[in-house]
């Protein structure tokens, strides 16, 4: 749970929505669909297999040193590790893979074949690291979100490029177009942090988990199908632990805020790959907490910062989601330090992994001691 703040046409285009259909707005975003010239083109009834490529990307939203977002220096990043799909209009899947590190893909598929590229919100490995996890939508019966192409035939040329890229939708004032990098910019996060894991652990096998987002959900507590999730928070008890997430333009937004998402997905850890005996509850930076409460929270404050490089926390929020809330774990001054105090916590935590001696904090152990330590049987 976060914390409680005291303080003119194209040709093809790509869309945002929800596998199955339904779930998001059809305005374009832009496709690039080309034949590179590679070999000699073959004869027009051939039916040699194409060689569909492209790259992925989505926009990320850096942050401003108050903790807003900086829309003005959005910067294209790859979409990592998703699930990608060849899909005809009858449905049916021609070829899939999933992206590369730097967003690129390759499928092998029949020339002459109407299709489109659909890139799911879905990060799968079935290598000896596996996962499966996946950015629904929560008020729109949980379904898959999904950037898809127009479709259009693949040509007779060996090659052909097909990229697309995930916009922010802000305008400068207000969310006008599809907030399609959102569920990516999620994912993105995820990444980061099963490929940590993987590299300390070659064979770790990750429990399936949704995270569901949506534009809908607010801080408001009720029903969370309607987007009254309250907080961005980690529910243990929903479908077997699922992780929901603010979207609510001009309160809370908290897709490009990885040090929340991560925080989130460390409970998920701690509850799914570890073991957890927090309490839940409201708590704040400068609390005194069943020493439950505080080692859950601190854990994924420190995780955070650990999975990101960035000791410092940023929570965006407000007005154009222009406000926000930070907190640095190697300089905050703690009300009431202590086991007690989950700020405390993250700081030891922290300190115990990174590289930067400060004080008396001269460990640096890596991630590798604590992930031993947080699934060890004893």
């Amino acid at each position: 749970m976060k914390f409680v703040r005291l303080t003119t046409a194209t040709l093809f285009t790509a869309a945002l929505s929800a596998c199955g259909g339904g779930g998001g707005s059809n305005s374009p975003a832009p496709q690039s669909i080309t034949p590179a010239n590679v070999g000699p083109q073959a004869p027009a009834q051939s039916t040699a297999p194409v060689t569909l490529s492209g790259k992925l990307t989505y926009d990320r939203v850096p942050h401003l040193s108050n903790g807003g977002l900086d829309f003005t220096n959005s910067a294209e990043r790859p979409i990592r590790g998703a699930v990608i799909e060849a899909i005809n209009r009858s449905g049916e899947i021609l070829g899939t893979t999933v992206t590369e590190a730097d967003g690129t893909y390759s499928l092998s598929v029949n020339a002459q074949t109407e299709l489109r590229i659909q890139a799911k919100a879905q990060l799968l490995s079935s290598e000896a690291a596996s996962w499966d996890f996946r950015v629904t939508d929560n008020t729109n019966n949980n379904r898959l979100y999904a950037l898809q192409g127009t479709f259009a035939s693949t040509g007779v040329n060996s090659r052909q490029i097909r990229d697309l890229h995930a916009g922010h939708g802000w305008n400068g004032q207000v969310y006008a177009g599809v907030r399609a990098a959102a569920p990516f910019a999620i994912l993105d996060s995820i990444y980061d942090a099963a490929q940590a894991f993987a590299k300390i652990d070659p064979n770790i096998d990750f429990p399936p988990l949704e995270l569901r987002w949506s534009e809908f959900n607010r801080t408001v507590i009720g029903d969370r199908s309607q987007g009254f999730i309250g907080s961005s928070a980690y529910f243990p008890d929903d479908d077997g632990g699922t992780i929901y997430i603010l979207g609510e333009e001009g309160r809370d937004t908290d897709e490009f805020d990885a040090h929340v998402i991560i925080h989130e997905w460390g409970h998920y850890f701690e509850d799914r790959i570890s073991r957890t005996d927090s309490i839940g509850g409201v708590h704040s930076l400068d609390d005194r907490l069943d020493a439950r409460l505080a080692f859950s929270e601190g854990w994924s404050n420190a995780l955070s910062a650990i999975i990101t490089g960035d000791p410092i926390y940023k929570d965006s929020s407000g007005f154009g989601q222009s406000a926000g809330f930070i907190y640095d774990l190697e300089n905050h001054d703690v009300v009431n330090p202590g086991w007690f105090n989950e700020a405390s916590v993250a700081a030891i935590i922290y300190d115990i992994v990174d590289e930067a001696p400060d004080g008396v904090d001269n460990i640096s152990a890596g991630l590798a001691p604590l992930y031993d330590v947080m699934t060890s049987a004893s």
